[in-house]
């Protein structure tokens, strides 16, 4: 009797010494189930072979077809191609066994390099095609056992990273899936960047510090290690799989001398203090807004909060200055010595509070970043701040809202702040609201305080410097009138100083001296025409310079000015709606001219013309009226008739046609591409000869024909009028 797979299976069994049910229990199903299977009245699942060879210690082969494949002989076996059949099988014992967890010897063959020493540290080096090798197949037993040696020959606060530079995303992604948050902190991940690595050398002086960890001493001896953002991203994706990791991440430092009791009772600092610097925070906040875990993000705050709340700074005179080892992230020190680290949130973490409407968060953060650059600004130190206010934050919350009408949705966008968005509001097609906008809005900050000023509204005026965090002017507007020339000049040097947002009028576009800046610099693009010419003109003529009158209080030139170029915007949107306005009527005109003038008509016009002369004439006058409104709106020729808007076509073809070019002789000397104006120049010139003579023919014929004009012109044959068809509809898209 021939055997088969469910007499194999029970032979099997047998051999192993255990019952149906046993079996059962193995493969999580019944004893019923190998019974049947035994007996012939069934076959198990194909995705329980792979089960069953195991437990039976055969290949699925012999399961299959009863040939046993040689037993691989492993002593048998070369050591590097052993090593590769081990990581293949995620075989850890046998890995142990043939001792490729130790140090290589000599030319032994190891998953381990030979030690590594830098100055008085040493670490184990890898073998990076194995473990290239262990990632690839997944062999996650042996990755997390040879992981293990690493992490306890880390005996110095060294990172492991260097070692894995070519393939540290593989490293830290199969790290995130198995939760292996000891390998992730042995690596230091959380001080890492991201971008690109360099293969760093395994030699020199350089401490392989864990990355950023300052101790006391600044040191510009770390080395960084990078993720891309898809690895960084990972540990988000994977948040609720593997906890572990992303706690890590996540996790909050508080940066501040650990404290005890000395023998008074009194509470000390003891011990060194560590700060960290990674260009990560900023990216983190992000990470953690696009996920809404903001919980995460508030603790940060905190930490972050109570940090610069204790962060003392001694100056004694010396040069104080930041070291800034990420654009987010300052370590501050006092010649050698550390003294603090100040980490800040990006304007683009406030935005995007605001989308996930959540403002109150938002307007925490912005109080933060001020109150860490007011910490270190009397020392000569400052953080980068940018110009949100919370007037923008609840700007844009409330564009988020559904309930608001079209009109009011369209202020928010156009105006900021109170100051006007040019290239926002010349896009609005509804002059009233334009109108409105540039009268109750300003162009620019001077503009604001002058208005303010001038029709003697202080209280706004003090509530916007007070939520602006311009306290010096607040404080100066306490002052009384007497100090409003000084206060509307000293906002002018404030606001109109180079590099502020909103600069919008210096004494360069006033005097003209430099007409590239002029074109760069206003808001919006707007270009700055002869008239505005005459009035600098007159402006520096009347005033001289600019800051004999930036305080005057009524009156103002340069307000004068700023008013002008708000016209501009209205003129702008005025000039734009007339334009769209010609351009749907001349569609509308276009279309009555050409309704039916398709190339299928002009064909079976000009297969009947071939015998039939009135159809003929009809032919050329009908492709004559097309050909005109082709120029009048699509092209927008202005000619005064349809012969000198002919003219302006080929006048504009004849200025695109190749030009002649030259090459070198091979003396040095520039000689005509012969064979370019052979291939190029010659045929595209004679082309353009022989359209322009055809069109004039067709434009008399058609002049003799409607006009009763009687011009001598040699006559159109069919073949000339198909090549006048074929250039009109090759030139027309519509």
């Amino acid at each position: 009797m021939a055997e088969t797979l469910n007499s194999r299976i029970k032979s099997l069994r047998k051999e192993k010494g255990m019952t149906q049910l046993e079996l059962a229990v193995k493969l999580s199903i019944t004893d019923k189930a190998v019974s049947k299977w035994e007996s012939g009245d069934g076959n198990p699942d194909i995705s329980l072979l792979p089960i069953l060879a195991k437990i039976f210690d055969v290949s699925i082969d012999y399961l299959l077809t009863g040939t046993q494949e040689d037993k691989i002989s492993l002593d048998d076996m070369e050591p590097k191609k052993r090593l590769e059949y081990l990581i293949t099988n995620d075989d850890i014992d046998g890995l142990i066994k043939y001792g490729y967890d130790k140090p290589p010897h000599r030319k032994s063959t190891s998953i381990f390099g030979p030690p590594v020493r830098f100055s008085n540290i040493s670490i184990l080096s890898i073998n990076e095609k194995a473990w290239k090798n262990v990632l690839d197949n997944n062999a996650d037993n042996i990755f997390k056992y040879c992981c293990t040696i690493l992490i306890e020959t880390q005996r110095e606060p060294v990172s492991l990273a260097f070692l894995m530079i070519p393939f540290l995303d593989k490293v830290v992604k199969k790290c995130i899936e198995l939760d292996f948050v000891e390998m992730i902190e042995a690596l230091g991940v959380r001080y890492f960047g991201l971008g690109k690595n360099q293969n760093y050398p395994l030699s020199g002086r350089k401490a392989y510090l864990l990355p950023a960890v300052y101790t006391g001493e600044y040191t510009s001896e770390e080395v960084v290690a990078n993720i891309s953002e898809s690895t960084f991203d990972y540990f988000f994706k994977m948040a609720e799989k593997s906890p572990k990791c992303f706690s890590y991440i996540t996790k909050c430092e508080l940066n501040i001398k650990s404290m005890k009791q000395d023998r008074n009772g009194n509470l000390v600092e003891f011990g060194a203090r560590l700060y960290t610097a990674t260009s990560l925070y900023n990216k983190l906040f992000l990470k953690l807004i696009e996920y809404e875990i903001l919980e995460v993000l508030e603790d940060f705050l905190k930490v972050l909060k109570e940090e610069l709340k204790q962060l003392k700074i001694h100056y004694n005179g010396g040069y104080l200055y930041p070291q800034c080892y990420a654009r987010d992230t300052f370590i501050i020190c006092r010649g050698s010595d550390i003294v603090g680290r100040l980490v800040t949130f990006s304007e683009e973490a406030v935005f995007k509070l605001c989308d996930k409407n959540r403002p109150e968060l938002a307007k925490k953060v912005l109080t933060y970043n001020k109150e860490a650059n007011d910490k270190i600004s009397p020392y000569g130190l400052k953080i980068p701040i940018f110009e949100t206010t919370e007037a923008e934050i609840d700007r844009r919350v409330a564009l988020l809202k559904n309930n608001i009408s079209k009109e009011d949705r369209f202020t928010l966008e156009a105006v900021s702040n109170h100051i006007i968005r040019p290239q926002i509001l010349k896009n609005c097609r509804d002059l009233k609201l334009v109108r409105n906008i540039i009268d109750n809005y300003y162009f620019n900050y001077y503009e604001l305080v002058y208005d303010l000023l001038s029709t003697g509204n202080i209280k706004k005026l003090f509530e916007f410097f007070v939520d602006n965090g311009l306290d010096a002017f607040a404080v100066e507007l306490m002052a009384g009138k007497t100090s409003y020339t000084d206060l509307l000049r000293d906002s002018w040097n404030s606001f109109a100083g180079a590099g502020r947002r909103h600069f919008v009028v210096s004494e360069t576009l006033l005097t003209n001296q430099n007409k590239t800046s002029l074109d760069r610099f206003q808001t919006g693009n707007l270009k700055i025409d002869s008239e505005n010419a005459k009035i600098r003109t007159a402006f520096i003529k009347e005033h001289g310079t600019i800051e004999k009158c930036c305080g005057m209080l009524s009156n103002n030139p340069i307000i004068l000015f700023i008013k002008t170029k708000k016209e501009e915007i209205y003129e702008y949107v005025e000039a734009s709606i007339e334009a769209e306005k010609k351009i749907k009527e001349d569609a509308i005109e276009r279309e009555k001219i050409a309704k039916g003038l398709t190339l299928d008509y002009f064909n079976g016009l000009l297969t009947k013309a071939q015998t039939d002369e009135d159809t003929k004439e009809l032919f050329i006058i009908k492709l004559c009226a097309l050909q005109d409104a082709i120029f009048l709106y699509d092209f927008h020729y202005d000619g005064e008739d349809y012969s000198a808007r002919m003219n302006q076509h080929f006048k504009s073809l004849e200025s695109s046609l190749p030009k002649l070019q030259g090459i070198d002789d091979g003396w040095g000397y520039v000689v005509n591409d012969v064979e370019w104006e052979n291939t190029n120049v010659i045929p595209a010139r004679q082309r353009w000869n022989l359209l322009k003579d055809l069109f004039y023919k067709l434009r008399v014929t058609r002049n003799n024909i409607s006009h009763g004009a009687k011009d001598k012109v040699e006559e159109l044959s069919i073949d000339e009028l198909r090549m006048c068809l074929d250039f009109i509809f090759g030139n027309n898209n519509k």
